[in-house]
């Protein structure tokens, strides 16, 4: 069967320009793209689609994927930069609680935004969330981090002190949350006037500053 005649045809960026020589019996030709280069592309990738260009397509997708990420979650991306900055940039004000303790971020990561950008859309990330690293002396990567809501974050950082009630500890703010009480309200008690935490969490409003632990 006549093998057939590619040249002068056009698929996608490429203008067939001559037949080339065959590859494993494979017949190949060369073809000029759109862009400029030129290229020698299989006969079958060429008739079913799967080639279009001599690469630039996906190049320049990818190129707009990137700048697209980048516009439309610039917060992400300050997340990925600030990431970096305390974990390799010793003149960062946060560096010696993060890269001078030794907590490092994962390569792939540090390397490739995109690498990040798709991890954090994995893991549910959305606008409001914080990233937290759930062993707090350990890494920025996939299987120490996780996207939560402020507060999590908050009471997964090393200074927070936590109250027990009942044998159970929480912080500060997740008692009040519980006791659905004014958090200004039962700090002001427990950190000002000394009253135990759960004597803060339950007395009337209206006895707000009437004494201290033991007055």
């Amino acid at each position: 069967m006549k093998k057939m005649d590619l040249v002068g045809q056009r698929f996608g960026r490429l203008l067939v320009l001559a037949k080339s020589e065959s590859l494993h019996g494979h017949v190949r030709w060369l073809c000029r793209c759109d862009c400029g280069n030129e290229c020698i592309v299989h006969g079958s990738s060429l008739k079913s689609g799967n080639t279009t260009s001599c690469g630039c397509y996906k190049t320049e997708n990818a190129k707009r994927l990137y700048s697209s990420v980048r516009q439309n979650d610039k917060r992400l991306y300050a997340v990925w930069n600030g990431i970096k900055q305390r974990c390799r940039n010793r003149n960062n004000k946060s560096y010696s609680n993060y890269g001078g303790r030794g907590i490092k971020i994962d390569e792939e990561w540090a390397s490739n935004y995109e690498s990040f950008y798709n991890w954090a859309m994995r893991s549910g990330y959305h606008e409001g969330m914080e990233i937290d690293r759930i062993d707090n002396d350990g890494d920025y990567c996939e299987d120490n981090c996780r996207f939560v809501n402020r507060e999590i974050q908050s009471n997964n950082k090393r200074n927070v002190k936590l109250y027990e009630i009942d044998g159970v500890s929480k912080s500060l703010a997740q008692w009040c949350r519980d006791y659905n009480q004014d958090y200004y309200l039962v700090r002001q008690r427990v950190y000002k006037l000394g009253w135990p935490i759960k004597e803060a969490l339950t007395a009337p409003k209206n006895n707000n500053y009437s004494r201290k632990e033991g007055g």
